[in-house]
């Protein structure tokens, strides 16, 4: 089973392997934050509705499913986003304008015409109403995320070296010859006669 305390041991010795893998994959998140931060830049699409429906998983909201009958797509927006609200239902086959976020499937802001395609009413979303508050956003988690990361690596070094200096005292200690006193008895290291 081991020596009593031997986890605790070898947490001392091995924990800051473990905050630098923390800090290493948090590095990597921030990048993602980074590269992934973009203004939203929106792509108009004309068409009709050929379906629209609420996606969950059990309880919880995740978005909604958006198809058009001219093409193949399915875009997805998140419903609790627009203002004015969107309504549960959408008419079958009824017409409508999307701007999409360009290179994504993510709708910021759609147009819905009634039964008779007249009276159009436009929601859009903060992304579609402020273009780069998604980059600021992300930038800013970024540099949280990654600031966040280098104390953990910076931390964890420090550890290391700590351990590292440990060891080094702990070998010349092992290593260091005997001092006896005159009488042949041990005397602490660096002690010097006549100062006990």
């Amino acid at each position: 089973m081991g020596t009593p305390g031997g986890f605790a041991t070898r947490l001392r010795q091995w924990g800051w392997v473990g905050l630098c893998l923390l800090g290493a994959v948090g590095l990597m998140v921030g990048g993602w934050f980074l590269i992934n931060a973009h203004a939203t830049v929106p792509v108009r699409i004309d068409g009709r509705v050929a379906d629209y429906e609420r996606i969950t998983s059990g309880p919880a909201y995740l978005r909604n499913d958006l198809r058009l009958s001219d093409d193949g797509h399915t875009y997805t927006l998140d419903a609790g986003q627009f203002h004015p609200g969107l309504p549960d239902q959408l008419y079958q086959n009824g017409k409508t304008t999307l701007w999409v976020d360009r290179g994504t499937s993510t709708i910021v802001a759609i147009t819905l015409y009634d039964q008779n395609d007249a009276n159009p009413v436009t929601a859009t979303t903060p992304a579609f109403d402020h273009p780069d508050l998604a980059t600021q956003t992300n930038q800013q988690n970024s540099f949280l995320v990654s600031g966040v990361s280098l104390v953990l690596l910076l931390a964890a070094l420090g550890w290391a070296l700590l351990l590292l200096r440990a060891m080094r005292q702990r070998q010349s200690v092992e290593l260091a010859p005997a001092y006896r006193d005159g009488r042949g008895a041990p005397v602490a290291r660096g002690a010097r006669e006549g100062y006990r």
